[in-house]
């Protein structure tokens, strides 16, 4: 863990330090169809340390579009990764000189019982485009263009003729990559 955080610390020191901001917006919520919601980040770097600030973020709303903290911090820490070098080990340690301030009530991080379904998916991938937006200002080298700006999810299943079982196949994207699973059930 202390190498992984000696790597990630000289990582950030590459960034020059100063204050960077971003703000990207999802469609909607599904519920109300004509409102934006804002994600914005203010990130800090300082250093070998840096803080991801979401306070500017839209409160939660009706729709699904909330998420929870762990989604948050999540997604940051893969955007962090996507913008890095991506061998050092994940481990504890490299979480170490990352802050991330997201208070709750807000879409990044919503109080139960509000909806969050879509928040794991369309709201994930819009807090990693914030962040890299906000450091495309300062280390241009190391971003890409934004993604879709949506998941596309796959399913599929039936019974395998050549064995007779049961199957389900999924193609979905999550925040850091695309993910294909395949799984198999016992025979009917």
């Amino acid at each position: 863990m202390d190498r992984s955080e000696q790597l990630m610390r000289a990582e950030i020191e590459k960034i020059n330090d100063g204050i960077y901001s971003f703000d990207d917006y999802l469609d909607n919520d599904g519920i109300d169809k004509d409102k934006e919601i804002k994600i914005h980040v203010k990130i800090t770097v300082q250093g070998s340390n840096i803080t991801f600030d979401f306070s500017g973020s839209d409160p939660q709303v009706k729709g699904s579009a909330n998420c929870v903290l762990g989604v948050t911090t999540s997604s940051t820490y893969c955007a962090l990764y996507n913008l890095t070098d991506p061998t050092i080990p994940p481990n504890h340690g490299v979480y170490r000189p990352v802050t991330i301030i997201a208070p709750e009530g807000l879409v990044i991080n919503s109080r139960f019982p509000s909806p969050v379904v879509s928040g794991n998916t369309e709201t994930a991938l819009r807090i990693i485009d914030t962040i890299t937006g906000a450091l495309a200002k300062v280390i241009p080298e190391k971003v890409i263009a934004s993604d879709g700006g949506t998941t596309t999810n796959h399913i599929a299943g039936g019974i395998d003729p050549r064995s007779n079982e049961l199957y389900t196949w999924y193609l979905g994207a999550d925040p850091c990559g695309w993910v294909l699973g395949l799984l198999r059930m016992a025979s009917v």
